[in-house]
């Protein structure tokens, strides 16, 4: 199963974290990296493999690679995504 999701990153946090979702459906996320030499995003795609517990290569950013806003696409999960709950823990 394959799902995709746009993002909106926020970077240099204390924790990578999902927040939850946004007013307009993305999903609000908060990684530790700095947004240098994209440092940012490979914290984002590492976070969330481990998050839906499929391997690095799983997650791959479709546009905004140079932006705040993301669409990525996560594939070899087992259901649909609930963004809610992440963002509780």
């Amino acid at each position: 199963m394959r799902e995709t999701v746009s993002i909106k990153v926020i970077t240099n946090a204390p924790k990578s974290r999902v927040v939850g979702k946004m007013a307009d459906g993305s999903v609000k996320i908060r990684v530790k990296a700095k947004p240098i030499a994209g440092k940012a995003n490979d914290a984002l795609r590492s976070y969330l493999s481990d998050v839906m517990e499929v391997d690095r290569e799983n997650v791959q950013i479709i546009s905004g690679l140079h932006s705040r806003r993301k669409v990525i696409q996560i594939t070899g999960i087992n259901q649909k995504i609930d963004w809610d709950s992440l963002a509780r823990k």
